[in-house]
This record gives structure tokens, C-alpha cells and sequence, in this order.
């Protein structure tokens, strides 16, 4: 049987090998975590998408509920189509509807689709200048319809639609509301908070250019339109699935 100093020593040896292990074991560094891919969405606030790609940029800002509006710079070469600034910044408190200006390197896209090449050529110029122009809708007899915001003297984009569209028949809207406030009441309306029934209800909502207003459209009864007319007043048209409900 080891005597009381000789065990005494021993539980110090073990001890400070034990120590030693727990010291080498603390120093080192955790496994850094990996970021998810994408940008960090706070409902609330406008999150940072310097640097992404403009398309999924606006797409992430239309997840939030939030309106892009955006702005290409031509004069920026440099890393062509993505986003270079936010208006407001990022981290900026932000409520559903709100505009967020999306700066972008770069010129637009050039438009392709569906259309007549004066449909496409005017569908492109609204994308270069979602600031000026609300949108691009057509008449019942194809007539093509530009719409611009209020601060917009319409007379000034006569000779340049004109020879964009190189013939074809238009005609240039004047509007109450800009783009990003009748796609602010959009975004709005999408969440169906408008109406106690509204989330239970199957409804559109979307941009018209051709009357300037967001047209809603659902089986609303006669008290409800009444109801909705006065509190959006010409900003909203609404469209009955069944007229005459009561």
C-alpha cells in the first residue's frame, strides 16, 4: 500500500495532466458557422442587398412586401446589374408598401417578350424609368397606354415615345399616383387585411395603368365596395366577380 506522500504525489501528477488536457481542449477555436446564402429578411426594415443581382433584389423586396423601385446607371461599368446603393439604406425602418429605390450598375436589360416592337420598345423605356413612367397597359382597339406619374409633364415624352413606338397608336397618360405609391396600396391590399372577411376571400390585385389605380377584383357585396371606395378613394378600383351582391 503506497503511503500518504507518495499517493498525495500521484493525484497532483493526475491532476496536472488533467489540466493540461482541459487547457488544450479550451484553446481552441469553435467551428465557424456558415452564412446562409441570401440576404437577411427583417420584416421591418430594409435589408442589405448590396452587391446581389438586381432581379433578386427586387424579389426579395417584394417577399417583404416592400416596393422596388428601380434605377439604372448606365455610368457605372463596373459589375454590370447589380445593386450599387438602397434608398433608403439598409438596416432603414420600413413598413409594408414602402418605396425602396434599388440603384443598379449598369444599363436595363433589353426587353423581349410577347408584343408588338413598339409594346416592347415602350415596356423597356418603363423599366428604365420606373421613377416617371407608372406603366404600360393598352386600350380595347390596341391603342398602347403610357402612364406617368403626376410630377411628370407628359407633353415633354411626346416626340420620344413617338419614335419608339414608330407608328403605332398611343396615347400618354397623366396620373394622380406615382408607380411606387399605387404598387405601395398593392402590397397592402396583398396582405387582405382591408375587410373582416378578406383573408377568407379569393381576390386580385394588380397595377392599372390604363385607369391609374390598383383594380381589386373579388366577391365583394355592394356595402363592401361602398366601403372600400371611400376609404381609397381613385386609387383603387374595384371589380365585383358577382355585381349586384347585397
Amino acid at each position: 500500500m503506497p503511503t500518504a506522500p507518495a499517493a498525495l504525489r500521484r493525484f497532483a501528477a493526475l491532476t496536472a495532466v488533467l489540466a493540461v488536457a482541459f487547457t488544450v481542449g479550451c484553446s481552441r477555436s469553435p467551428e465557424p458557422l456558415q452564412a446562409l446564402p441570401g440576404p437577411t429578411i427583417v420584416r421591418g426594415f430594409v435589408p442589405d442587398l448590396v452587391g446581389m443581382r438586381y432581379d433578386e433584389a427586387d424579389a426579395a423586396l417584394q417577399t417583404q412586401l416592400l416596393v422596388p423601385i428601380l434605377r439604372f446607371a448606365p455610368e457605372l461599368i463596373t459589375n454590370a446589374g447589380t445593386v450599387v446603393a438602397l434608398e433608403p439604406v439598409a438596416g432603414s425602418r420600413a413598413e409594408t408598401g414602402d418605396v425602396v429605390v434599388v440603384v443598379v450598375a449598369g444599363k436595363p436589360p433589353v426587353a423581349g417578350g410577347e408584343g408588338t416592337p413598339g409594346a416592347r420598345a415602350i415596356a423597356e423605356l418603363a423599366r428604365l424609368d420606373q421613377e416617371s413612367i407608372v406603366g404600360v397597359g393598352a386600350d380595347r382597339d390596341g391603342t398602347l397606354v403610357i402612364a406617368f406619374a403626376p410630377t411628370i409633364s407628359v407633353e415633354s415624352w411626346q416626340a420620344r415615345v413617338a419614335a419608339l413606338v414608330r407608328g403605332e397608336k398611343f396615347r400618354l397618360q397623366p396620373c394622380r399616383y406615382s408607380g411606387g405609391e399605387l404598387r405601395g396600396l398593392q402590397a397592402q391590399l396583398t396582405e387582405q387585411n382591408f375587410l373582416p372577411r378578406a383573408k377568407e376571400m379569393a381576390v386580385g390585385v394588380n397595377v392599372d395603368p390604363v385607369s391609374c389605380s390598383v383594380q381589386l377584383t373579388g366577391d365583394f357585396t355592394t356595402a363592401e365596395v361602398a366601403q372600400l371606395q371611400a376609404r381609397y378613394g381613385d386609387a383603387l378600383t374595384v371589380l365585383p366577380s358577382r355585381a349586384g351582391r347585397s
